[in-house]
């Protein structure tokens, strides 16, 4: 992760961050279904910009698992760099922050709220 003078979304300093397939379906999971107008229009952008395109999906065979019981894929050697603001960030900071408090952090999500915690 590295710091940036521009995000190309907002045109704004922001935060790089690094992620593979996995972060970034975890991210979209970690985010606030309900809350106020921006907040919403934030998460919304956010899921936006790290969503799998369609040519993703096909590049990677994002599949159901036979057991239905989550997704598989080939994972790509390396990760995709996208930037938030840091209002953006604060807010994935606040849900991290929320998560280890109710002691709701998984083995599954916990090196993405690590990535996002530690985040200066």
């Amino acid at each position: 992760m590295k710091k940036v003078t521009q995000n190309k979304a907002e045109n704004v300093e922001g935060i790089v961050l690094e992620l593979g397939i996995h972060d970034r379906i975890l991210m979209q999971g970690l985010l606030p279904k309900e809350g106020d107008f921006i907040t919403i229009k934030m998460v919304r952008d956010i899921c936006d910009r790290v969503g799998l395109s369609q040519g993703e999906i096909k590049k990677h065979n994002v599949r159901r698992r036979e057991d239905a019981a989550g997704w598989q894929w080939n994972e790509p050697k390396e990760k995709k760099e996208f930037s938030f603001s840091s209002a953006e960030m604060e807010l994935l900071k606040a849900k991290v922050s929320e998560l280890d408090k109710t002691k709701k952090i998984s083995n599954e999500t916990l090196s993405l709220c690590e990535m996002i915690r530690d985040n200066q």
